[in-house]
């Protein structure tokens, strides 16, 4: 992004985010607020920072839900950098090729102008999109796809495979009792990683050696269940021995400019066969990715949260996004066990527009966001019983209010996360007003109440309910 900008802007520019040190965010703070930089680019954390002459915000892939802060002080930074655009009398592009449906909806209201770019830059066309039916496969490599990949690679064209879970397989079980490995800290399974063969929590950070034998029965012959981006690498490596494969998640990145040696990889054609996560879909301008392969969709399409379809259809589109974005067209294969979704096979023939209407009419009859609006006031204490005995008490304190349900208290989908447990209390209402009257009045009653014992937090627009 910044290599973009300092092509097409002879101008100074600042940048910010986290791995930056201390004397360097506070040289990028101090330039911004003196005027000394034209452009300043950052992530979440930079629509803080002070701005002298201000001209125009914009927001970059608007709908990522990274732009959500999660944890300690709770901010949207799209919607903080919409206000003070607003406050600043400045236009804010919100650029996405997969709008939010809050974004849409505002949209729809005429709150918003709607630019729609319908065609991709330069000479690329948009991808084919093919679904493969995974119910009758017993690989987690379809026929169709390791086809599509030997053109690919005999073409000297680069493939990039899709998988949103590092590690080498989520479970590991004993078929002899039924035993499976679990965090003891959360309610999670470990993920097996075999490059240092060890079980992993990816809620908690708890690592275990490999079991020899099953734990409960002394059986000898483990199984492990599910694919990842390490059991995914090891079977391309089986099927395409001659091709140069590379691994790119957070494994493969942890260590300083491990990123970029990556990606310079990719860009010098010195990889044929890509395999990632999530960090592989947002952005990336590969031109020689001439297939992409989404190895499983199908957590996005039943999904616990209101929210699971809209995220999976986003990612969908982002990821095949980067298949033909040169002169070669691009093709997508989806690899699913509900080729039948209606939301799946709407958006895969009709567009992501017409996939956002028809879940928009979902939201209405539902009255879930856009069409009305959320709080949640999350509580964790060392025992279920006290943080539901916190929510209990909160919500007998509120008062009686037809225009603010409150739903619940119960316990959150992860019930047990880094050894605290965790329920919650849904708080909805059809005007924003309203919510934020009730909450203005409710919240110092819940500060009073608060003990050393119970950890509690109110997230106002709520981004996952987990």
């Amino acid at each position: 992004m910044i290599q973009r900008f300092e092509q097409a802007c002879a101008v100074p520019i600042a940048v910010w985010h986290s791995k930056l040190t201390a004397k360097q965010r506070l040289d990028t703070w101090l330039l911004a607020r003196e005027g000394l930089v034209s452009i300043i680019i950052g992530t979440r954390s930079a629509v803080w920072i002070p701005l002298s002459n201000i001209g125009v915000f914009i927001v970059d892939e608007e709908h990522d839900l990274s732009y959500k802060q999660q944890s300690s002080f709770r901010y949207s930074a799209r919607d903080v950098a919409i206000v003070r655009a607003k406050q600043a009398g400045v236009p804010i592009l919100l650029g996405t090729a997969t709008p939010s449906l809050d974004s849409l909806y505002n949209a729809l209201q005429q709150r918003y102008q709607h630019f729609v770019l319908p065609e991709r830059a330069g000479a690329a066309i948009h991808p084919s999109f093919h679904i493969v039916d995974m119910r009758q496969q017993k690989n987690a490599l379809s026929p169709q796809l390791k086809k599509a990949i030997k053109q690919r690679l005999k073409k000297r064209q680069q493939v990039l495979l899709f998988i949103n879970r590092r590690g080498y397989a989520p479970t590991l079980t004993c078929y002899n009792c039924g035993w499976v490995a679990t965090c003891k800290n959360c309610d999670a399974n470990l993920t097996y990683h075999s490059n240092n063969q060890r079980l992993n929590c990816h809620h908690c950070g708890a690592s275990h050696l490999m079991y020899s034998q099953c734990p409960s029965c002394q059986y000898l012959k483990l199984s492990l269940l599910g694919q990842g981006t390490e059991r995914i690498e090891e079977n391309l490596e089986q099927q395409y021995p001659s091709a140069r494969i590379l691994r790119i998640d957070s494994d493969t990145t942890s260590r300083k400019n491990a990123i970029q040696e990556l990606l310079n990889a990719i860009h010098n054609g010195e990889a044929d066969i890509l395999i990632g996560t999530q960090m592989l879909a947002k952005g990336h301008h590969f031109p020689k990715v001439t297939l992409v392969g989404i190895i499983n969709i199908d957590s996005g399409l039943y999904g616990i949260d209101f929210r699971s379809t809209e995220r999976m259809a986003q990612l969908l589109i982002q990821v095949a996004g980067r298949a033909g974005r040169a002169n070669e067209a691009g093709a997508v294969i989806i690899q699913t066990h509900h080729p039948d979704n209606p939301l799946l096979t709407r958006l895969i023939r009709k567009g992501y527009n017409a996939f956002a209407q028809a879940a928009l009419q979902e939201r209405q009859q539902t009255e879930f966001p856009p069409y009305a609006h959320l709080a949640l006031l999350r509580a964790e204490a060392k025992t279920l019983d006290l943080a539901m005995e916190f929510l209990n008490k909160a919500k007998a304190q509120a008062k009686i209010n037809e225009q603010v349900q409150l739903w619940g208290p119960v316990k959150a989908p992860m019930e047990k996360r880094a050894t605290w447990y965790r329920s919650q209390l849904l708080l909805q209402a059809k005007e924003r007003k309203l919510l934020h009257e009730f909450l203005s009045w409710w919240l110092p009653t819940l500060q009073k109440m608060a003990g050393s014992k119970v950890r509690w937090s109110l997230d106002v627009d709520p981004q996952d309910l987990l």
